[in-house]
C-alpha cells in the first residue's frame, strides 16, 4: 500500500468519477497546488533529513494526482526549485510539470512561502468542459480570533492545518481528517487488508512518484526536461 490521502478527498474522488462518465471529454490538463507558509518540525529543512524541500513534501501529492486523473504514467518532467523566503538549506518554493504520451500536461505547484493559511486548489481541464476545487477554502469557515485560534485547548487537537498565524482572521476545516481525505484512505485500507484485495494506492504508484521527483530535481539541475526513469 502507498499512503496517499489525496485520491480520497471528496473532490478528487467526486472530479474522477465525472472524468470516467466523460463528463469532461479527454482531460488534457490537471494543475494542482498545495501550499502554506512552511511546516512545524525542524527536520522537514533538513534535506539530509528529509530527503528534499518543498518539491518532495507536497509535490509528491500533485504528481500523482494528475496521474490519477489523467489515468496514465507522465513520461517526463520540467522541474524548478528556489528559497524565496526561509533560511533553509532546502527549497521552499517548487514547480514540476509532467508531460505524457499523448501531449497531456499536469502540474504540482507547491510552496512553503503561502501567506494566509493552507491553500490547496485543483483545476481539471478536458475537451468538453473544465472542473475547479478550491478544496482548502470551500470546505471551511471563516474565523477571526484574539486567541489561539489553531487548536482545541488542553487537546493538542489541531484546528488548522499548516497555517502560519495563531491569531486574526483564520480558515478552520470543519472537518479536517475528512476533508483532506484521512478517514476514506484508512476505511478504503482496512477493507482491503480484510478482504485481502490490493489498495487503490500501491507500492508501484508510490515508487514512481518517488522517481517523478528525483527527475524532477534533476531537471532543476539541467534546465531541461527530464526522462522518468523507472529502473
Amino acid at each position: 500500500f502507498y499512503a496517499e490521502n489525496q485520491m480520497f478527498i471528496p473532490q478528487i474522488t467526486r472530479a474522477k468519477e465525472l472524468i470516467q462518465r466523460g463528463i469532461l471529454g479527454q482531460v488534457f490538463s490537471v494543475r494542482f497546488r498545495e501550499a502554506h507558509f512552511g511546516q512545524h518540525s525542524a527536520w522537514f529543512y533538513d534535506p539530509a533529513a528529509a530527503g528534499g524541500g518543498a518539491l518532495l513534501d507536497l509535490g509528491a501529492h500533485g504528481v500523482e494526482v494528475g496521474r490519477y486523473l489523467i489515468g496514465k504514467k507522465p513520461l517526463s518532467v520540467l522541474g524548478w526549485v528556489s528559497k524565496v523566503a526561509h533560511s533553509t538549506i532546502a527549497e521552499d518554493t517548487a514547480l514540476a510539470i509532467m508531460r505524457y504520451k499523448d501531449s497531456e500536461l499536469s502540474q504540482a505547484e507547491n510552496s512553503w512561502v503561502t501567506r494566509g493559511g493552507f491553500d490547496l486548489r485543483l483545476e481539471i481541464y478536458g475537451g468538453n468542459g473544465s472542473l475547479f476545487a478550491n478544496i482548502s477554502r470551500e470546505a471551511g469557515a471563516s474565523l477571526f480570533t484574539a486567541e489561539d485560534g489553531t487548536r482545541i485547548a488542553g487537546t493538542g487537537e489541531t484546528v488548522v492545518e499548516t497555517t502560519e498565524t495563531k491569531k486574526g482572521r483564520i480558515f478552520p476545516a470543519l472537518s479536517e481528517h475528512r476533508t483532506l481525505g484521512f478517514v476514506e484512505e484508512m476505511k478504503h485500507f482496512v477493507a482491503a487488508v480484510a478482504k485481502g484485495e490490493k489498495g487503490l494506492e500501491t507500492f508501484e504508484e508510490g515508487y514512481f512518484v518517488n522517481k517523478t521527483i528525483d527527475a524532477a530535481y534533476r531537471s532543476a539541475k539541467s534546465g531541461s526536461w527530464e526522462p522518468i526513469r523507472e529502473d
